[in-house]
């Protein structure tokens, strides 16, 4: 499983700089790399950042624990490094277009993306009986965890936000089934004024099964392949 990770990993980060050549593309981890998977990514001029996870920290028996080291790795980025703006992804995702008009988009808006679930689904059910039982009570829009766009500025107050979140789960003694999204669902609801869908830029696709989404590639064309069965 680790060795089908790592090989996503540079999948993603790899065609993340081939068609943003101008930025900088880089692997946040709490581990050292193997030295196979560390060559390829540096031969490919994406940077690594090793970062401890010693924050958004959950006991490892809880299934989710390691879904929230993508918050703990943001914290990090934009507290330790002064870029003007963030993206991260999942590593199952595959970017396939210049980044240019996601960052125009950063100017004003935090980005996230949107799964559109609605309460037909049961995942959706679930997460709005969690979303009650915290103290919210509210259709809130699910985000999932595989995108984050935000300026500097815009990704503190996220972060920030996220960490009340947290604190609050922990003095709760609060488990949620959803992992990450129960925290960057609520915090993007606290901050919905500034907060904007990704989905014309990202697209979750399903590959286990077969579906036919033409829409994306033809008529609205989206920057980022999201394929979490691969």
């Amino acid at each position: 499983a680790l060795e089908t990770y790592l090989k996503n990993i540079c999948v993603s980060l790899i065609s993340a700089k081939k068609t943003n050549t101008d930025l900088d593309v880089a692997l946040v981890t709490n581990i050292n790399i193997p030295t196979k998977y560390e060559k390829i990514l540096l031969e490919n001029n994406v940077l690594i950042y090793i970062e401890p996870f010693d924050s958004f920290v959950f006991p490892d028996s809880y299934r989710w624990c390691l879904a929230f080291y993508k918050l703990c790795a943001l914290e990090k980025m934009v507290t330790k490094y002064n870029y003007d703006n963030y993206i991260y992804t999942d590593a199952d995702v595959y970017v396939q277009k210049s980044l240019d008009k996601v960052f125009l988009e950063l100017k004003d808006n935090i980005l996230l993306y949107d799964i559109n679930h609605g309460l037909y689904v049961k995942n959706y059910e679930i997460i709005v009986e969690e979303f009650n039982r915290f103290g919210i009570d509210a259709y809130i829009t699910h985000y999932g965890g595989e995108f984050f766009g935000a300026c500097r500025e815009n990704a503190i107050l996220f972060v920030d936000q996220c960490k009340k979140i947290f604190d609050d789960m922990q003095a709760k003694d609060f488990v949620t089934t959803q992992g990450d999204e129960f925290i960057l669902s609520i915090a993007a609801y606290k901050m919905k004024n500034i907060v904007k869908n990704a989905g014309a830029y990202i697209y979750r696709f399903w590959t286990g099964y077969f579906y036919l989404v033409s829409t994306c590639f033809k008529y609205n064309e989206i920057a980022i392949l999201h394929l979490p069965d691969e």
